[in-house]
């Protein structure tokens, strides 16, 4: 599962693809950190090339309970993984991004 927009990055870079390779869930504290390797295409990333960036996105506690409480994962079909892409849609960076 990926997502797919393109986004042009501070140096000018346009990446397509972009794909969760981390997710910290601290059940105690509601803390969250989702970190995204961005790449070029979905042709690049196929070839295990190297993501150009990768970026962390840290939940506000308040999105916790919406996206990663146990009673939300334990739900038939979710995933921490699911949840993660689902709230990356969220943010303005991914608004409109396509599922992949």
């Amino acid at each position: 599962m990926a997502l797919q927009k393109s986004v042009e990055q501070n140096n000018g870079i346009i990446v397509t693809y972009h794909r969760v390779i981390q997710i910290y869930i601290n059940q105690v504290s509601k803390n969250v950190s989702i970190t995204v390797g961005s790449y070029l295409s979905k042709e690049i990333r196929d070839v295990n090339k190297s993501p150009v960036i990768n970026k962390n996105y840290i939940l506000e506690s308040s999105d916790f309970d919406t996206y990663f409480t146990d009673s939300v994962l334990l739900t038939a079909d979710k995933s921490s993984v699911k949840q993660a892409y689902l709230y990356l849609k969220t943010l303005n960076e991914f608004s409109n991004a396509i599922d992949c």
